[in-house]
């Protein structure tokens, strides 16, 4: 097997790892956007993940209330 079907071997496990999630923004935005994510170092896939992680957290409570009804 040569290093680089060894390498898309590699990367293919890896990525199987995660799904792909889509969003559309606006073009005039997008810029902006990209501004404040990257002066808080993080990449805009991070950022958005974070985002999602903090509402589930402060949100976990009202899910199981909502669940159990």
């Amino acid at each position: 097997m040569s290093t680089q079907e060894a390498r898309k071997r590699a990367m293919r496990r890896y990525n199987d790892k995660f799904a792909t999630v889509k969003t559309r923004i606006p073009r005039d935005e997008i810029e902006e956007i990209k501004s404040y994510v990257a002066s808080k170092g993080e990449t805009m896939n991070g950022f958005i993940y974070s985002l999602i992680k903090e509402e589930i957290k402060k949100n976990i409570n009202k899910i199981i209330f909502w669940t159990l009804m």
